[in-house]
């Protein structure tokens, strides 16, 4: 072989061992914290594209309806050949005109203007609604896999410890010192901790694949979680007062934009008895060629190819049956909304006002669960202390320990639970971005 081939056989062989290299580190994925993980899903969710849409829908909307308010112009055409007076269409003809048009006075149209932009903000507390609703769901699955992860682990050391007792049981049964019945103990215990650990590995399964569709994860991709994060975020904090639900919670900013949007239609229509004004203006090139305008002119040689109008334009409403029905619809819509929004305060008071009281009931279990898990600790300390001693009797550690990882698995759940209690709370109240800072990133609906 020449040094040539060498050469390249050397060189595809490296080019090789980093092709290799990137593969595997595309596979062997770091563990995702919390906050990380809460972004990658309010990145690839699709209801928060579909709520990002419909925002910029309402802004559209908004831009189009302020529009009439600004100036407008157009040009064009009349060009005709007429035998008689000249008049086509309500209009004069002539080779080109131009028009400007501008509405200065519609209190219907400005009552809608003003309705568009409530709606508008309205999509924007739904877009952000959205995103909270994609966060608490992300982050209430990353903890229960946390949960469900910590427990497997220490449901894995509960079986070793109770295949150690069932072997102890059955040497002392056979040795006559313990009874039939304490075999078949052992063997129910081991039987129980089998079952917990089939149906952890279950949840496990189902957790991640859920997990992996809302960050955007490949089916076969690695999934790491931080068992960490469950104990730092599911540390008692403090109570949020009450009227934190009523002040700031999205659903009632919703409706309290809905019924200031109907106010101002309401409002908009009663001014529909009112004139509407509007500045014109309108440039033509007319032909005498063509129309004989000369021949309609008290004054012929007053003729003029070149004509310009500018004026205002005013319509006022003497009859108008429409308007009255339009004013008593919108009353009722106000109507409506009001009572909706009252509907919605008062329920919502009675389900934060239950929330604070779950969250709380929680918090006592969690003391409860973190003395018990004190209590079994200081025992496991004692079975390992008697047995460095001499004293101890077969099994009694491993006893101990299976009792330690069953109080740890209990504060697990304990703390779990309050999470994602406190979770939909801070979602009730508007809070989320104090946990979560993707939150507050600015995105179109900020600009």
């Amino acid at each position: 072989m020449t040094k040539t081939a060498r050469l390249i056989v050397v060189l595809c062989g490296v080019m090789l061992s980093c092709f290799l290299a990137q593969t595997q580190a595309q596979y062997t994925s770091q563990p995702l914290t919390l906050n990380e993980t809460v972004e990658l899903a309010l990145q690839n969710s699709g209801d928060v594209a579909l709520a990002r849409a419909r925002y910029a829908v309402s802004q559209d909307k908004l831009s189009a309806g302020h529009a009439v308010f600004q100036p407008n112009l157009y040009v064009g055409s009349n060009a005709a050949y007429t035998m008689g007076f000249p008049f086509i269409s309500n209009q004069t003809p002539s080779v080109f005109n131009a028009q400007y048009v501008q509405t200065l006075f519609n209190l219907p149209l400005r009552g809608q203007d003003k309705a568009a932009k409530e709606r508008a903000e309205e999509a924007r507390i739904e877009l952000q609604k959205v995103r909270s609703d994609v966060t608490v769901r992300t982050a209430a699955l990353y903890l229960e896999l946390a949960d469900v992860q910590e427990s497997l682990q220490l449901a894995q050391s509960e079986e070793s410890d109770a295949k150690d007792i069932l072997s102890v049981v059955r040497e002392r049964s056979g040795a006559g010192y313990e009874l039939p019945i304490e075999v078949t103990r052992a063997r129910l215990t081991l039987a129980r901790i089998e079952e917990r650990l089939t149906k952890l590995r279950d949840r496990d399964d189902i957790l991640r694949a859920q997990l992996r569709i809302l960050i955007g994860y490949a089916s076969d991709k690695e999934l790491k979680v931080h068992s960490e994060e469950l104990r730092m975020f599911g540390k008692p904090q403090s109570i949020y007062p009450l009227d934190a639900a009523l002040n700031s919670n999205p659903v009632i900013e919703e409706a309290e934009h809905e019924r200031d949007a109907r106010a101002f239609i309401a409002q908009g229509e009663k001014g529909g008895y009112w004139p509407t004004v509007d500045a014109i203006g309108k440039y033509d090139v007319l032909s005498e060629a063509i129309n004989n305008w000369k021949e309609f002119i008290a004054k012929p040689q007053s003729f003029r190819t070149n004509n310009v109008t500018v004026g205002i334009s005013s319509r006022i409403p003497i009859f108008n049956p429409a308007t009255s029905a339009k004013v008593a619809l919108a009353k009722s819509l106000v109507q409506e909304a009001e009572l909706s929004l009252a509907n919605q305060r008062q329920n919502l008071a009675v389900e934060a006002k239950q929330r604070f009281q779950r969250l709380r009931e929680l918090r006592a279990a969690w003391d409860v669960s973190e003395l018990e898990l004190k209590i079994a600790d200081d025992l496991l300390s004692a079975s390992r202390a008697r047995e460095e001693q001499g004293r101890g009797i077969a099994g009694d550690v491993a006893r101990a320990r299976l009792e330690d990882n069953e109080k740890q698995e209990a504060e697990l759940d304990a703390t779990f639970e309050m999470a994602r209690e406190e979770l939909m709370l801070l979602e009730m109240i508007g809070r989320l971005s104090d946990v979560f800072p993707s939150l507050t990133a600015r995105g179109p609906e900020d600009r």
